[in-house]
């Protein structure tokens, strides 16, 4: 009787691991066929950097090669442009990122320390000037000793992590220079409104410490504070928190009330990108002393349901992917980005959350069905 007791228990045991096994791989999808968009053979854009979806009929790109703000049909063609170079109103050195809501169009410049708003025809109306010094961005690492070492290293390349975030009602969520917090939310004249986040981190890190954390494949606490807030679409009160380098997700009230925080499912691709990165931070720290940053995830989008999608860091050595949460924070979906190029770690959803924005390397802009 006890042989057919264990022998039931081995039985559900391997039955509860098989089905296991097969409701993760359920969650991957690998998307391989995409709609081009835009080339640079088109010549309407030269360096893409930065993409955010407008509606279902057109995009808008951050060109740094033209250091513009353009706004593309899905045939290509350019039918607004926002801004230009300069120092002046509506002007802006460098762009870090876009937001968009039903009236206007945001631009931030995080060199001159203001965010530029326009309206959806282009005009300029007016600006938020924040302090650039309060903006906690490490630096990038030291140069490294190969090219192949180079390429696995995460060059801080768009990286929005403690950035301003203009929500939908055109508040500012700004780094925080209050100990506790990460971010300060503000109305657009400055008013103060709420905190959000955990304490924020000092971004000077002891060498010794960092060598022995690295040899030791333990992420820093100095990483811990690498956050970037998502809009929720579905309820413009609510912001999601990702702390990026865990990572951590974590949904706040436009009050400061934190409603929920969820620690995600390491998948596999989150497992080899922290792999690689202790590697290539061994390598480095042969040869030179410099922290090099970590990020699981780099930017996200949320649609009108409600859902949140983050994107992996991409190099050379990692393909993009794409997570899909509910919005209670848990994992839904796996989608791969199979692509011929090296994607910018970067991308945006539609508001439906039906197609997937990227920009290859080779200033390609694409979309992908992640709706099927």
């Amino acid at each position: 009787m006890l042989f057919y007791h264990k022998l039931l228990v081995c039985i559900i045991l391997l039955m509860y691991l098989f089905n296991f096994d097969i409701d993760n791989a359920s969650k991957v999808t690998t998307l391989s066929d995409f709609q081009t968009l835009s080339t640079y053979e088109d010549s309407k854009l030269a360096q893409p950097q930065m993409i955010k979806v407008v509606d279902s009929t057109s995009y808008l790109v951050y060109d740094s090669g033209y250091n513009q703000v353009k706004q593309l049909n899905l045939d290509g063609e350019i039918i607004q442009e926002y801004g230009r170079e300069g120092e002046g109103p509506g002007e802006y050195s460098s762009v870090l990122n876009l937001f968009i809501t039903d009236d206007q169009i945001y631009v931030l410049d995080q060199v001159q320390g203001k965010i530029l708003k326009y309206d959806h025809q282009g005009e300029f109306l007016s600006s938020f000037n924040y302090d650039p010094t309060n903006v906690t961005s490490p630096p990038p690492p030291p140069p490294a000793p190969s090219e192949e070492l180079a390429s696995k290293l995460d060059r801080n390349r768009n990286n929005i992590n403690n950035q301003p975030y203009v929500g939908q009602s055109g508040n500012v969520l700004l780094p925080s220079d209050h100990e506790e917090y990460l971010f300060e939310l503000k109305d657009w004249e400055g008013e103060f409104q709420a905190h959000m986040g955990g304490q924020r981190q000092d971004i000077q890190a002891d060498m010794d410490e960092f060598r022995s954390d690295i040899t030791n494949s333990d992420l820093l606490d100095l990483f811990s504070g690498n956050s970037f807030p998502v809009q929720d679409r579905n309820d413009p009160q609510a912001y999601f928190l990702i702390y990026s380098s865990f990572p951590v997700i974590a949904r706040y009230q436009a009050d400061g009330q934190q409603e929920w925080e969820v620690v995600p499912d390491i998948t596999e691709e989150l497992k080899e990108l922290e792999e690689q990165y202790f590697e290539s931070a061994r390598q480095l720290l042969e040869v030179a002393d410099g922290v090099v940053i970590h990020r699981k995830y780099t930017t996200g989008a949320s649609n009108t349901e409600g859902e949140l999608f983050l994107a992996t860091f991409t190099n050379a050595h990692h393909p993009m992917w794409i997570h899909r949460f509910s919005n209670s924070g848990e994992l839904q979906q796996q989608y791969k980005i199979e692509s011929d190029v090296d994607l910018i770690p970067h991308f945006d959803i539609d508001p439906k959350g039906e197609y997937a924005y990227v920009i290859t390397e080779e200033a390609e802009i694409r979309r992908y069905n992640i709706d099927n």
